[in-house]
């Protein structure tokens, strides 16, 4: 396969990638592309004929797979070089690195045919090479949702959101466990494809035909199983044992020309409309929630004493808490005592309007709310340069668990992950496992301009709930605003970039604990140690075989030797 073609198959399986998770055309991402998207990658590696072109292969992969369903970064103003240019850059070098651990697959199990031409001699170990691809990217996703730097956007889990049965083996193995799979369904079409052309040089009792065969069964059984497993979970919901009425409020303003008043003014008015619903209906609401930049005009607590007593103007932020008698949940900044350094908070005041509680977003995102070395004075004048400014936030110091009280006198516990953190499993699982009953998400994603960030955003966070069998609440400034049970499922929800409010009853499960809330990925333990054994392996035949050769060496040398003195 020549260069050009090789970049061909690349650039396919990056446009399919995109396409199959949430994108402008398909809202909710496609999972039958979500299953062929690795194939051209696949077939282009297998074809390299060196360590070093199979690693800009997918550099290549990644750099445009970022680029194309993450394009909407690029909307982050002054800080788009970072969150668009560097990340997509990143990937690339990042690609690069997984791109050499892919080839070594192919290039050692091929060990008859290092120059790749098409024979029967280069399909000897097809269960390897399927296995270790779909394992390594595995891994390399599993990076993705790991870590100061981890970003799931552009996943291949993503695309499942509409396969409601098969993704429920969340409960088990996480997201990751849909990754592998579809990876290795990819792996199977792929090696298939290039078995194609010389099947009829097979015999019947070939041990490549064999070992695909063996691959491509143990590939149908993990899907049967897997939608099996699923179905049984779809069918089988945990006990609704306490509700919550619930007002949520999007106010859908614009991030680059804030106006705090205004925003807390909408909100404040939508709450109200909320309420009344509920009390038509005969429910009281048991809270209010608004989205994560809400009250941007002062740091609390003392922004509550001080600028919320005077601000909006009409009717101030302090008398409104003091006369709603609801408990309200929103997104600003908050400092610890004796802390000089804003957190980007999820703020809960109570009924009498005093602060309960705050939580301090504790994953920040890289290079835009925390940037290394912030407080070195060669960073600040960089920034200075490039951004205009040089302050930042501060992350939060532990996980908070909040309680209330519903209408009916039962105890809630929640947890906020704000921003984006709810996109990320293990930090989730860690807020689940201090108590938590139910996941509320405050955030703000209008600055992304487009729909198809709100829903990525959406797809990603809400596999959260069938990894706890738990409900989810996301608040945002424009979408995508909704209640999502522990399914998975969509139950209640907002229009997006639309102002407004939802006033719905919220379903609260009995709190169990799933395989995944207690071993979190524990997927990944095989997964490694298959790596690690095939590389093992791989270097023991290499040292037999570099052995053979010496012994060949010598015995032909032993030969001339003895061809001499015969002489």
């Amino acid at each position: 396969m020549n260069g050009f073609l090789q970049v061909f198959y690349v650039v396919f399986s990056a446009v399919i990638t995109m396409m199959a998770v949430p994108n402008e055309l398909l809202t909710f991402g496609s999972p039958i592309l979500g299953m062929i998207a690795l194939i051209p990658l696949f077939i282009a590696i297998y074809n390299s004929k060196s360590f070093k072109i199979a690693g800009h292969l997918t550099g290549l992969q990644l750099f445009l797979t970022h680029l194309l369903s993450s394009f909407w970064l690029g909307n982050f103003k002054d800080f788009a070089i970072f969150t668009l240019g560097a990340s997509a850059l990143a990937y690339y070098f990042f690609g690069f690195v997984f791109g050499n651990y892919l080839y070594a697959v192919f290039y050692y199990t091929d060990r008859n045919n290092p120059l790749k031409k098409f024979s029967v001699s280069c399909f000897k170990n097809p269960f390897t090479q399927i296995l270790g691809f779909a394992s390594i990217w595995t891994i390399y996703e599993w990076f993705k949702l790991t870590g100061w730097l981890a970003y799931p956007w552009g996943t291949l889990f993503m695309s499942c959101y509409k396969w409601h049965t098969l993704k429920q083996i969340c409960s088990v193995t996480g997201v990751l466990g849909l990754t592998y799979l579809l990876a290795l369904f990819s792996a199977v079409i792929a090696k298939g494809i290039l078995l194609l052309p010389d099947v009829s040089k097979f015999k019947a009792n070939d041990i490549s035909l064999k070992s695909y065969k063996l691959t491509a069964v143990y590939c149908m059984t993990l899907f049967i199983v897997g939608c099996a497993f699923g179905v049984h979970e779809y069918k089988k919901q945990p006990e609704v044992v306490k509700e919550l009425n619930v007002v949520m409020v999007q106010h859908n303003g614009n991030p680059w020309k804030p106006n705090g008043s205004k925003n807390i003014e909408t909100s404040i008015i939508e709450t109200e409309k909320g309420k009344a619903e509920l009390e038509a209906q005969g429910k009281k609401c048991d809270i209010a929630i608004w989205n994560e930049s809400v009250l941007s005009l002062g740091w609390m607590p003392e922004a509550l004493n001080k600028i919320y007593k005077i601000f909006p103007r009409n009717i101030s932020f302090v008398t409104y808490l003091e006369n709603m008698d609801t408990p309200l949940l929103a997104g600003g900044p908050a400092h610890d005592e004796g802390d000089n350094n804003a957190q980007n908070a999820a703020i809960l005041f109570g009924k009498d309007g005093s602060i309960v509680d705050f939580y301090g977003k504790m994953h920040l995102v890289p290079f835009a709310e925390e940037i290394p070395y912030a407080n070195t004075k060669i960073v600040q004048k960089l920034l200075k340069r490039l951004l205009g400014f040089t302050n930042g936030w501060t992350s939060g110091k532990h996980f908070v668990i909040f309680t209330l009280t519903n209408e009916k006198g039962q105890d809630i516990n929640f947890t906020t992950p704000v921003c984006f953190e709810d996109a990320f499993p293990d930090l989730c699982r860690e807020l689940y496992n201090t108590g938590s009953e139910i996941f509320i998400n405050i955030t703000n994603d209008s600055w992304s301009n487009t729909k198809s960030a709100e829903y990525q955003h959406f797809v990603v966070s809400s596999f959260r709930t069938i990894e706890h069998k738990t409900t989810m609440i996301r608040s945002c400034t424009a979408g995508y605003s909704v209640v999502v049970n522990c399914n998975g499922d969509v139950i209640a929800d907002m229009p997006v970039f639309q102002t407004g409010h939802l006033s719905t009853t919220v379903p609260i499960y009995e709190r169990s604990n799933t395989i995944y809330s207690r071993y979190g990925d524990w997927i990944m333990a095989p997964v490694y140690l298959f790596v690690i054994f095939f590389f093992i392996i791989e270097f023991l035949w290499m040292l037999k075989e570099e052995r053979k050769l010496q012994l060949a060496i010598q015995e032909l040398y032993e030969e001339n030797e003895n061809d001499e003195e015969d002489q």
